[in-house]
């Protein structure tokens, strides 16, 4: 293992761990129409951040991918760190599973999403 010492500028490193999906531009856009009362379509711009605003009980959470960022593929799930105390991994992964097809559709399969990426 490679040790650097001393400051590095103009760099950062970006990781996550999630339990949920891949989803594309496509289907952001008919989960923005089914969760908001303004419909959009594949050429507005919105931000997909806030997407799942103003929905308490859709604790998901949207991580992008560098490379993916720009063709329309994002993650979307609940990070690992955030399982319940009195959970099972089992109530956590159907806790997700459920909120995903709800707004994704029952097609969607969950696993889960590790990546990180250094930029710089």
């Amino acid at each position: 293992m490679k040790v650097r010492q001393g400051f590095v500028s103009n760099s950062s490193t970006t990781s996550f761990c999630l339990y949920g999906t891949m989803v594309t531009s496509e289907q952001v856009v008919k989960a923005w129409n089914k969760l908001h009362d303004e419909e959009i379509s594949d050429s507005d711009e919105v931000d997909i951040d806030s997407l799942f605003t103003g929905h308490k009980e859709i604790d998901l959470a949207i991580q992008y991918l560098p490379d993916d960022y720009f063709n329309g593929v994002c993650a979307v799930g609940i990070e690992w760190r955030s399982i319940k105390d009195d959970e099972t991994g089992k109530q956590f992964k159907d806790r997700i599973e459920k909120a995903v097809q709800d707004i994704f559709g029952t097609d969607i399969q969950c696993s889960t999403h590790e990546e990180a990426w250094r930029d710089g």
